[in-house]
């Protein structure tokens, strides 16, 4: 009997372990901000700063999209930070942070937003455990003499080589 319970507790751990969303990658955020940066750099524009305060509701919108299966915009982007002067959003789903990004720049909505005149951005993505990322990325353009916080001593988000992958395929919207 005891063997049974066991062998049950086992295979319920293993299954659940499997079937676990993969962690968050900061690599990945880091890679997107670099490469709308790397664009934005190439057509003159200002670079994009991190705000950790989009990053927080990039994050919530990942998370819902990946628990539905589907990308969508946010319904209530207005309330996500204050200090906002004009707000954006593009979010999409893929199997790498190269595609999507390329999928963002062929898009004419989504390459507005990446060249567009804000100066803050909040990006989070994940990979579900079928392999598939979701991306949320929040632009911000700040109110005049608005005071972003200081975040010293926080980490930087790396920047990684990106490697190709097939699979799945890009969605945006």
């Amino acid at each position: 009997m005891h063997n049974r319970v066991l062998i049950a507790l086992l295979v319920t751990l293993s299954i659940s372990w499997i079937a676990r969303p993969v962690a968050a990658d900061p690599v990945a955020d880091g890679t997107f901000v670099e490469l709308m940066n790397t664009e934005r750099s190439v057509a003159g524009l200002s670079p994009l700063e991190p705000y950790i305060d989009l990053v927080d509701d990039a994050r919530i919108q990942t998370m819902a999209m990946m628990a539905a299966g589907d990308i969508y915009h946010s319904s209530n982007l207005a309330a996500v930070t204050t200090g906002w002067e004009a707000l954006g959003e593009n979010v999409g789903y893929g199997p790498t942070v190269a595609k999507l990004h390329r999928a963002f720049m062929a898009s004419p909505h989504h390459r507005d937003n990446i060249l567009g005149d804000y100066d803050r951005v909040g990006v989070y993505s994940d990979v579900d455990a079928s392999g598939r990322m979701y991306v949320t990325v929040i632009f911000m353009r700040t109110q005049p003499g608005f005071e972003v916080p200081d975040l010293k001593g926080a980490e930087r988000w790396p920047v990684a080589a990106m490697a190709g992958s097939a699979g799945f395929g890009v969605g945006v919207h």
